[in-house]
């Protein structure tokens, strides 16, 4: 069983997009002072580092804002500021105007088969946890991990002096603070305070510091006044990868089939890992709750999302 080759940096498909948005908005009195400032304010700010089902992923950051009465992109040149005069269309003589917001969106938008990478920072007999990039969570199941990875439980190795395993634990650390370097960065290694063991690669060095794998599935959804986005890897390929979800779909159709004999199939329902998820805070916080986005439950599927041209 062979994964597929590690990307460089430059080679990867990181789930990275700069993409040019226009939304129709509504931009009330008290922020003509100011336009772009408080559009954005008004509009922007709430979606920073949440998923926006219009615009299909995190929204990380903006630029080039332009206020217009058409979707017209920022000037490079000449680009507009508070100063800058806007055109605002009113509509049955309300107080509040409409235009259309333009600017560029830096995205963070999940989907399968693209690269991941992350420092490792949970551990057990049944997955790793990886926080990527400092922002979002990540699990993969054992099964999905790669070949000649073992799992070290610690109870087997009790039989070691106390002086052994301080010795071992030294030599350790002292090869990660060699080996965690990545572009001249030192990678956070996390130390588990309580755990029944640990995983090992295929020459028998502990998993730590950064990894990269690829999304197998992502779900954006509600948990309580949550958002949550969760993210599952593999670092299977493809061919390896849909071969075990057959067999796990024909495992659950057989083990369903066994609960309800010559019955009514009940659909399947799939735990999500706790570790998986990122929240992103209330979602309620808006004034007016009725015409709060409260957005469906969304499952990844291939080439479910593409970038906007």
């Amino acid at each position: 069983m062979d994964v597929d080759p590690i990307p460089t940096d430059d080679a990867a498909d990181f789930p990275f997009y700069t993409q040019v948005h226009s939304l129709y908005v509504p931009f009330y009195p008290c922020g003509f002072d100011k336009p772009l400032t408080n559009i954005a304010a008004q509009h922007l700010e709430p979606l920073l580092n949440h998923y926006s089902p219009v615009l299909r992923g995190v929204l990380l950051s903006y630029t080039n804002l332009n206020l217009s009465e058409r979707p017209v992109q920022a000037s490079a040149i000449n680009p507009p500021t508070d100063e800058t005069p806007a055109l605002l269309r009113s509509v049955d003589e309300y107080a509040v105007g409409f235009a259309y917001l333009t600017f560029d969106a830096h995205m963070f938008k999940p989907a399968r088969g693209k690269w991941m990478e992350g420092v490792v920072q949970l551990q057990s007999e049944g997955h790793i946890g990886v926080q990527c990039w400092g922002r979002f969570n990540a699990s993969i199941e054992a099964k999905r991990l790669p070949k000649g990875w073992k799992w070290v439980d610690l109870k087997g190795d009790n039989h070691k002096s106390y002086n052994q395993q301080a010795e071992e634990e030294e030599e350790e650390e002292e090869e990660e603070e060699e080996d965690d370097q990545l572009d001249g960065e030192e990678l956070q290694v996390v130390e588990q305070v309580h755990t029944t063991g640990y995983w090992v690669d295929a020459s028998g060095k502990k998993v730590s510091g950064k990894v990269r794998f690829r999304i197998k599935n992502f779900d954006v959804g509600l948990a309580g006044d949550y958002g949550y986005l969760s993210l599952e890897g593999t670092f299977l390929n493809d061919d390896e990868e849909h071969a075990l979800q057959k067999e796990e779909r024909e495992l659950e159709r057989k083990r369903r089939s066994r609960q309800n004999p010559g019955g009514l199939l009940r659909p399947m329902s799939r735990r999500v890992p706790e570790f998986s998820m990122t929240k992103f805070g209330k979602e309620d916080e808006e004034e007016d709750a009725g015409q709060r986005t409260v957005f469906a439950k969304v499952t990844g599927k291939e080439g479910d999302v593409t970038p906007d041209d």
